[in-house]
């Protein structure tokens, strides 16, 4: 059985990114959060795929708030795809595992940050 998660849009990167550091610093682990970009007239669920997760440049404080870079592949494109969106200004889905104990405080630390919506999957 898969893990439930919930999935967050959020009107632009920028505002994705502040509320993943968020879940992040509230100890909620890097493993179980992913972001994704979202294109105009792309429905959130649509997006949700490999080549559209998006994960910013690795810096040297990422240690600090638990953000752990995707494996080495991955990281130069996923680094790309974080600045492009930035600079577009495009909306990001974010999602997030969740289980019964981590569950409602992932809500209110997302609702904290005003997504556009939230669903669970």
């Amino acid at each position: 059985m898969m893990q439930p998660t919930l999935m967050a849009v959020f009107d632009t990167a920028r505002h994705a990114q502040i509320a993943v550091d968020d879940l992040l610093v509230c100890d909620i682990p890097s493993e179980s959060i992913h972001q994704y970009r979202l294109a105009m007239g792309v429905e959130p669920d649509s997006a949700i795929r490999l080549e559209n997760e998006v994960h910013r440049p690795f810096g040297t404080w990422a240690w600090l708030i638990n953000d752990h870079p995707p494996p080495a592949a991955l990281r130069r494109q996923q680094a790309a795809l974080y600045r492009e969106s930035q600079s577009r200004n495009e909306p990001m889905v974010v999602t997030i595992a969740v289980s019964t104990l981590t569950e409602s405080r992932i809500r209110k630390i997302l609702g904290d940050h005003a997504p556009l919506r939230v669903t669970m999957h």
